[in-house]
């Protein structure tokens, strides 16, 4: 029987070819580290689309990464993304925020859906999947509820997919995509409410705290149940590289995320922040 990592790396080779352009007649200074997040977006587009795939659907054929003076890290309109030039000169690094972005393009969201998990979606493969050797902390959900947003909701969608549905994920993000999430849907895939399974996440995590004398992390969430989950390609398929420490903040107070326009935040640490009353809109989160 042939392997699922061979069937796999098959899928991706035959996924849609994307074209990544490069934007950086506002910031010329980028233009170095732009190089490298075009290659390293031309590697990880056919591998999000094939672990977002759903029939009939086609990914976006095109990105474009724009390089700007801006306020905040980066934001997606569309097919385009939106980088700060002053982020990546002091975060050299963080390339997980460029899969945190492509995510968005993939997603394709064009009605709006709370945004915890359209961001929420994002980091979980972010963090589970681009950059699984940090390892990290999962937030502590008396104090950062899925409602947040990124990583707080990630791990949460990662604790649900693997104890009740290795399809919920992208179930969900098939509902989202075509317009179709209601609440409803979490009675459907698991057989409880939201604020049921939010409950049994809470208690888990007192429980595994308690045990490991240590707040939880990535390792500790359950093993996947089934051969496969949402993510459609085995960790050793993956290139890894070294994230950055980078924290979740609510999205808004209403969870709502406008189709089109996501991202990060702006970032203006020790303030309270209220989302935009127009122009383009970005998802805060802060260091």
């Amino acid at each position: 029987m042939v392997g699922w990592s061979l069937l796999a790396g098959a899928a991706i080779l035959l996924a849609p070819k994307v074209v990544v352009e490069v934007d950086v007649s506002a910031s010329p200074s980028s233009a170095v580290w732009a190089e490298k997040a075009k290659a390293l977006a031309e590697e990880w587009y056919p591998k999000l689309a094939e672990m977002l795939k759903q029939p009939g659907w086609t990914p976006p054929a095109k990105v474009t990464l724009r390089f700007e003076p801006m306020d905040g890290v980066a934001g997606t309109a569309g097919d385009v993304i939106h980088i700060s030039e002053a982020w990546i000169r002091d975060h050299p690094d963080d390339w997980g925020m460029v899969i945190h972005e492509l995510v968005h393009v993939v997603q394709s969201y064009r009605r709006p859906v709370p945004g915890w998990i359209t961001e929420g979606i994002a980091d979980g493969i972010r963090y589970a999947k681009f950059e699984p050797q940090k390892d990290s902390a999962l937030h502590d959900p008396e104090r950062s509820p899925y409602t947040d947003g990124y990583w707080s909701a990630g791990a949460f969608l990662i604790f649900m997919e693997r104890s009740y549905d290795r399809r919920l994920i992208t179930k969900l993000n098939e509902a989202a995509r075509r317009g179709r999430y209601s609440p409803d849907f979490w009675v459907r895939a698991t057989g409880k409410s939201l604020e049921a399974l939010w409950d049994e996440y809470k208690r888990w995590h007192r429980q595994t705290a308690s045990e490991k004398g240590r707040q939880p992390r990535l390792s500790d969430l359950p093993r996947q149940r089934g051969k496969r989950g949402w993510w459609g390609v085995k960790d050793s398929n993956l290139r890894r590289r070294p994230p950055t420490d980078l924290q979740s903040v609510p999205i808004d107070r209403s969870g709502n995320s406008p189709a089109g326009r996501i991202g990060y935040p702006i970032l203006r640490p020790m303030q309270a922040h209220r989302p935009k009353a127009s122009g383009r809109r970005f998802s805060r989160r802060a260091r």
